[in-house]
């Protein structure tokens, strides 16, 4: 085949703008660290780095919602160590009320003290993390607990209006943790089958009233009950800390490896990429050359 001018343009043409779009990549290369710019220039590799890439959003999210919840069992415990201390209080000033040198002045202030207790533990049941009630499971819009009080503005019964069911929130790969704690139910923090934490102070804050003596009721023994209860809240809550700290320290881990496997994916051997580089620019620079000696030849023929 007859190979003319013309041709030998086009071939070196083609043979430059190739270089060209080489040593333009390798640049690219170079200066960003990264040897995929498109899904053509490795498909294989890019479409593993995509799924590692979602892997990494997904780990930023747990983490994003383990520090969410970090921050809020630390409220919780915060308002159960308080209402662990009302409780404890209360048991206390139950003991010394069984002392048969009291006389009913004595017994009323120690009733106005536990009444005030009362309305600590009240406003305690309805605290708040992010403008949610922590203490009403997933009906965390409205207050945990309602109070009624009689005609002397005292409190004489707390009901729960929350929910026996609470709302989760992913903090790992398949580990979800629950937002919120339930107060009242069968098993809840504050009213539950087994002890009404309320009602104990209630009892106890109208025996006194009524001079009784508190070592021939119950009262203490409904106050240790309820007390009991709360320090099984802080107990559970102390366990999913710990939890959280676990899964925390696996999410870490995980996000080192992914990071590293995506680096390596998507990364460029930068000594390797410099050699090419130069190989390239010697030969995109001899196809420059040899197009201006095509160039100059054909023009003194036609001279």
């Amino acid at each position: 085949m007859r190979i003319t001018n013309q041709l030998q343009h086009n071939m070196l043409v083609g043979h430059i703008k190739k270089n060209q779009t080489d040593v333009y990549r390798l640049q690219e290369q170079v200066a960003s660290g990264n040897r995929m710019r498109v899904a053509s220039d490795d498909p294989t590799s890019w479409a593993a780095v995509a799924r590692l890439r979602r892997q990494e959003g997904e780990l930023a999210l747990h983490e994003e919602n383990s520090l969410q919840m970090e921050s809020r069992l630390s409220s919780i415990d915060l308002s159960l160590s308080s209402m662990g201390d009302i409780l404890q209080n209360a048991s206390e000033i139950a003991v010394q009320a069984g002392q048969s040198t009291l006389n009913r002045d004595d017994r009323t202030i120690m009733a106005e003290e536990i009444d005030q207790l009362l309305e600590a533990l009240v406003m305690q049941s309805n605290m708040k993390v992010d403008g949610q009630h922590v203490f009403g499971g997933t009906q965390s819009s409205m207050e945990s607990f309602a109070a009624t009080r009689n005609g002397d503005g005292r409190i004489n019964s707390v009901a729960y209006t929350g929910s026996e069911e609470v709302s989760t929130i992913d903090v790992g790969a398949g580990d979800a943790m629950g937002r919120q704690m339930v107060g009242g139910g069968q098993n809840g923090v504050l009213i539950s089958t087994d002890a009404n934490a309320f009602t104990a102070l209630i009892n106890m804050r109208d025996r006194l009233l009524n001079g009784e003596n508190l070592a021939e009721t119950d009262a203490q023994g409904l106050v240790n009950d309820a007390l009991g209860q709360v320090l099984m809240g802080r107990a559970v809550t102390g366990a999913q800390m710990e939890r959280l700290d676990i899964i925390s320290s696996f999410r870490e881990m995980q996000r080192v490896q992914v990071t590293g496997q995506a680096a390596a994916e998507e990364g460029v051997d930068i000594a390797e990429a410099v050699a090419e580089l130069s190989a390239k620019n010697v030969a995109y620079e001899a196809a420059l050359a040899m197009s201006a000696k095509i160039m100059n030849i054909s023009l003194l023929k036609f001279i």
